[in-house]
């Protein structure tokens, strides 16, 4: 999750494996560090919209509660995962676990919020399910692109 990272320092200056170049200046770290938690805040507002667009006849605010709803659920599974090795097996067994519920939950939440057909919310998990990283890709760039212009 986009906290954990956070919190975790991923984007601190003591970690050099997601650094674009060797030479990005601390300066630039710093800002990216302090824009990077909004994304937290826009990224609900994101799946809010995906979910507006695939189920059209309910109202944004059930989708605004669904979405925060599951937002909530997948970063309090992935912030332990912070506390434990970047390198070791076990960061890898609590991802594939994390991953493999997250999933389960989606299906099962949306099950209980969107009426429809099996086949039709198959499709509409996956699209809630490829919310995560496209949250993360578009509002990394967007920071990105704030952080040079500041």
């Amino acid at each position: 999750s986009i906290a954990a990272m956070t919190f975790a320092g991923v984007f601190s200056a003591n970690n050099k494996t997601f650094y674009l170049d060797a030479d990005v200046s601390e300066e630039f770290q710093e800002r990216l560090q302090l824009l990077f938690p909004f994304v937290n805040l826009l990224s609900p507002f994101l799946t809010a919209a995906l979910m507006a667009i695939m189920h059209r006849r309910q109202f944004f605010q059930k989708h605004l509660a669904f979405s925060l709803h599951f937002w909530t659920f997948q970063i309090a599974l992935t912030t332990p995962l912070i506390f434990l090795p970047p390198t070791s097996i076990w960061m890898l067994l609590g991802f594939v676990g994390v991953s493999v519920a997250v999933t389960w939950y989606a299906y099962v939440a949306h099950r209980r919020v969107y009426p429809m057909s099996t086949t039709r919310r198959i499709f509409s998990c996956f699209v809630l399910l490829c919310s995560i990283p496209l949250a993360g890709i578009l509002f990394t760039i967007f920071l990105l692109a704030l952080s040079s212009l500041w």
